[in-house]
């Protein structure tokens, strides 16, 4: 385990032998981190968020509260998932399925949930649920 001395992890949060958490990293309450799970600098996770086996967040991505990267999952940086509205009034949660690659800068809406193998351009802006297999750019639109 690989845990930067400047991160702030919740108690509540187990961080298995295999994980690595980056500098300036805070990941709180009820979060669920599996093994093999890398996680850079500069991240934040919201409440009780799943990152399943295999995930890399990428420097300077926020994960905002529900949401779950299943295995294998590709998180660029500074990218962001929100899984509740502002409001906050209601947690809808957000999932991003089994290898899956979001791109650098993209943010992913609540409610937009992302089927398996999907790849999410850099920049894009996904506000409606993909669910299917392919690549996605710009306000969502597939191109393969």
């Amino acid at each position: 385990m690989s845990i930067h001395e400047t991160a702030i992890i919740h108690p509540s949060v187990k961080v298995p032998l295999s994980v690595s958490v980056g500098a300036f990293t805070v990941i709180e309450e009820g979060t669920v981190i599996e093994n093999n799970v890398t996680i850079q600098s500069h991240v934040r996770i919201g409440r009780n968020c799943i990152l399943r086996e295999g995930c890399i967040v990428k420097v300077g991505a926020v994960l905002t509260q529900q949401v779950e990267l299943q295995e294998n999952v590709f998180f660029g940086t500074n990218s962001i998932v929100l899984g509740s509205d502002s409001d906050r009034l209601e947690e809808h949660g957000t999932i991003i399925g089994r290898n899956s690659y979001i791109g650098a800068n993209a943010t992913i809406f609540p409610r937009a949930s992302i089927f398996e193998d999907v790849i999410v351009g850099a920049g894009s802006v996904i506000r409606t649920p993909l669910f299917a297999s392919g690549t996605y750019v710009g306000l969502g639109r597939r191109v393969k």
